[in-house]
């Protein structure tokens, strides 16, 4: 027959076994966290001995080299090298990583076999230091390039942007036409962003965008049409071309709108106007982007069709118009039609932003004069 002390020995026998478990795992966990201080801290000290060399006009010796090719390989001793470097002036480091450079070609090769997350670290490590700025070397250049097409959204991300930080044009020509290519959907602000970090000729960069272009797809052609609108690249005359075509996607045709919102360009007017008149759900974004844009192009044929979008009988188109109207119409004679008019929504949103935009006025002539 079964005792109950039988039970009560058995669960004292688990209690020991768990006790001595506990005390083996914390010596364990205790001795394994000393080791590993004890091997950041060596990391740390040789890398800030060798930022002290360059620091007073020294080499970084071969074997220093040859040591972090050995450590970075490891993940975590990629940290603790950002942690390293984190805490010493910009200027130093630049010097510093010009001096290793080299050793981030065979690191390449080794991180080019490793998973999408360590590709993604060393993707940002290299983008980081701007590693590839001014490189000779096709194998990290090429290793870039392959990191491009792996299926981590921040691996792709910090790969172009090292790419990006390269400033060589060719580069990046060749990584758009890489992503260009994908299956993967690339958002139009990932690519934008990673183009205004661009330190290089924007100019010239914005002439080798335009001529590929035609072959790209919408997300890049968007991120392209924006980069021209933040730096004021003159694109003009090629983005009117564009906008009045009709195979052009309706959502490139908005960023281009956007751009003569920004861009002042005499012909664009008529063509905003034009695009005011568009009929249907489909088109209402670009009637609101025109309505926005044509603020920019104050004369009376702008206010007659900014009025005629207040007529509309969709809120947001009304909403739009009455912005740019409330910017160019300070006269309350030129819109007595609506004020007086029998469309209360529209006469409401009008007075709405004409008292928005008079306080705004207001307000910065307080603060300039």
């Amino acid at each position: 027959m079964f005792k109950i002390e039988y039970l009560i020995y058995i669960y004292m026998t688990l209690c020991a076994c768990m006790m001595v478990f506990n005390i083996i795992y914390m010596i364990f966990t205790s001795s394994t966290e000393k080791s590993k201080n004890k091997s950041k801290n060596a990391i740390i000290k040789k890398i800030n001995a060798q930022l002290n060399l360059v620091e007073n006009g020294l080499k970084v010796s071969i074997r220093h080299k040859q040591y972090l090719y050995k450590k970075l390989k490891r993940t975590y001793n990629l940290l603790i090298f950002e942690y390293a470097l984190d805490l010493q002036a910009e200027d130093t480091v630049a010097k510093y990583i010009k001096e290793i450079q080299i050793i981030f070609n065979d690191l390449a090769i080794y991180y080019e076999k490793s998973d999408g997350i360590k590709k993604a670290y060393f993707a940002y490590i290299i983008d980081k230091y701007r590693i590839m700025e001014n490189t000779k070397s096709s194998i990290l250049v090429n290793t870039m390039y392959q990191f491009l097409k792996e299926d981590s959204i921040y691996c792709r991300d910090n790969s172009f942007k090292a790419i990006i930080n390269s400033s060589n044009i060719t580069y990046i020509i060749e990584a758009l036409k890489i992503l260009n290519k994908l299956e993967y959907y690339y958002y139009p602000d990932v690519i934008f962003k990673g183009l205004i970090q661009f330190k290089g000729n924007s100019e010239e960069l914005g002439n080798r965008l335009w001529k590929e272009f035609e072959k790209l797809n919408t997300q890049i052609k968007i991120a392209i049409v924006r980069y021209a609108n933040k730096l004021k690249l003159d694109y003009k005359e090629e983005f009117y071309k564009t906008a009045i075509k009709e195979e052009t996607e309706e959502e490139v045709k908005i960023e281009i709108i956007k751009y003569f919102g920004e861009n002042y360009y005499e012909l664009a007017q008529k063509l905003l106007i034009e695009f005011t008149k568009e009929k249907g759900i489909r088109n209402q974004k670009i009637i609101i982007e025109s309505a926005k844009a044509l603020k920019k192009y104050n004369n009376q044929a702008t206010k007659e069709a900014l009025k005629m979008l207040m007529k509309r009988t969709d809120w947001e188109i009304k909403e739009a118009a009455s912005e740019s109207l409330s910017a160019i119409s300070t006269s309350y004679y030129e819109l007595a039609d609506i004020y007086n008019g029998e469309d209360e929504l529209a006469r409401r949103i009008l007075k709405y932003k004409m008292q928005n935009y008079k306080t705004k006025y207001k307000n910065i002539e307080s603060e300039v004069g």
